[in-house]
């Protein structure tokens, strides 16, 4: 099927052959991680920020973070019909003072899986069974300490309202409070939007779990092209902190969620 082509082949050269023949309701759906060793360019760029919330460096005084992420995404077929796909996944990154350089942290598990270590010392991989918890274990090396860790406790959770239609002219309300998020510290909103050359370009902002009610207008993302041919996504991540030590250094461990709606943008 196309959707499950779209997600297994993600090489340019390839999409625009596929993209020039697929019908408009076919979108592509972003993928929730890159896999290890995997060198083909992706439309999905999104998840390169998303991964990297929160600023652990400057926000936690922290030298390295470890994310436990779990995806749903999601868009609207031909038959009107919510088409979901997703996964559990996981990535960590150790730094130096500078915050300038990945470092090799030895082997890294999560759950009991093997987190790879891919190109320039940074830790991705699937797993499994996060809601029984997180249970870390970092190996170490000469730079990053020994680790082990359990994150207990329920995952971040939005059951509020996601738009699959975007209007500039309206803006996109979100609501964020008790009723709608549930074990969540903060919570980032992505607006992904490609051009006919599959160049994305990218609204970005970070909200409070209690926000409220809160209108992202049309000017503030006005710069992202109309899209309706799968290459637009909104991605609303919340996510939870929690700071440990290891000796002298302080590493945050985060829980993040991650909803992934295919979007028309006009």
């Amino acid at each position: 099927m196309k959707n499950s082509l779209f997600l297994n082949i993600l090489l340019l050269t390839i999409l625009s052959v596929l993209f020039a023949c697929k019908k408009e309701t076919d979108p592509t759906i972003p993928p929730p991680y890159y896999p290890p060793n995997d060198t083909t360019l992706h439309t999905a760029k999104p998840l390169q920020i998303v991964l990297d919330v929160p600023n652990a460096s400057v926000v936690y005084n922290a030298w390295g973070k470890l994310i436990a992420l779990k995806s749903d995404s999601s868009y609207i077929n031909s038959h009107g019909d919510t088409v979901h796909t997703g996964g559990q996944y996981a990535t960590a990154f150790f730094t130096d003072s500078s915050t300038t350089q990945s470092l090799y942290g030895g082997a890294v598990t999560i759950n009991g899986t093997n987190i790879y270590n891919t190109l320039q010392n940074n830790y991705r991989g699937s797993t499994s069974a996060l809601d029984a918890g997180c249970a870390w274990v970092v190996v170490g090396s000469t730079l990053v300490p020994a680790m082990s860790y359990v994150y207990t406790g329920s995952f971040p959770q939005f059951t509020g309202n996601i738009p699959y239609a975007v209007t500039k002219n309206n803006g996109v309300s979100l609501t964020f409070n008790s009723s709608t998020l549930s074990n969540t510290d903060s919570v980032y909103v992505v607006i992904s939007s490609s051009d006919a050359n599959n160049v994305a370009s990218y609204y970005t902002k970070i909200f409070a779990a209690n926000a409220g009610t809160v209108l992202i207008t049309g000017s503030d993302f006005n710069f992202l092209p109309a899209n309706s041919n799968g290459n637009a996504h909104i991605l609303l991540v919340p996510f939870q902190v929690s700071p440990q030590a290891f000796g002298d250094k302080k590493y945050v461990f985060v829980k993040q969620a991650e909803i992934a709606h295919t979007i028309t943008l006009q």
